[in-house]
């Protein structure tokens, strides 16, 4: 293919060339593009068996905590365990409808969270069991900001 520039100058820019020596680089491009179509789709399609299998596991898993959590005194160490695990299981939930959304081309969910339940609900999943304890982490970042 040949392309003229504003100096007047004759470019090519033949990559491919069949056996006949035809320009078919455009068409080869198209191949390309549909190649890499193709792969997304398929990453889609595992995304969403992924996410499907995922959430399956979550269900089963959200019940088994919620029977002995019955059980429990609201005060007790074993049930402010199994409401971490709660809501461990519902962040996990969350990811697996964007993995599904992901899957089906749509759009991403979007929303309004708060930054202080976000940090806070982070910091105790991650510090769950340990004898660590987390005080005032959101109180301190929103002050130094200031």
């Amino acid at each position: 293919m040949a392309e003229k520039s504003s100096s007047g100058e004759i470019n090519f820019s033949t990559e491919y060339l069949d056996t006949k020596g035809r320009d078919v680089t455009e068409r080869k491009k198209t191949e390309k593009e549909m190649q890499r179509i193709q792969m997304i789709e398929s990453i889609g399609v595992l995304a969403g068996g992924i996410a499907h299998d995922f959430n399956n596991l979550l269900a089963g898993i959200a019940g088994n905590i919620h029977i002995p959590k019955k059980y429990l005194e609201p005060d007790s160490n074993a049930y402010n365990s199994l409401l971490s695990a709660e809501k461990a299981i519902q962040r996990a939930e969350r990811l697996t409808r964007q993995l599904l959304t992901f899957s089906q081309g749509g759009d991403p969910v979007i929303g309004v969270r708060s930054i202080t339940k976000i940090i806070r609900e982070s910091a105790e999943f991650v510090l769950s069991g340990s004898n660590v304890i987390c005080e005032s982490l959101t109180s301190d970042i929103i002050n130094s900001r200031q």
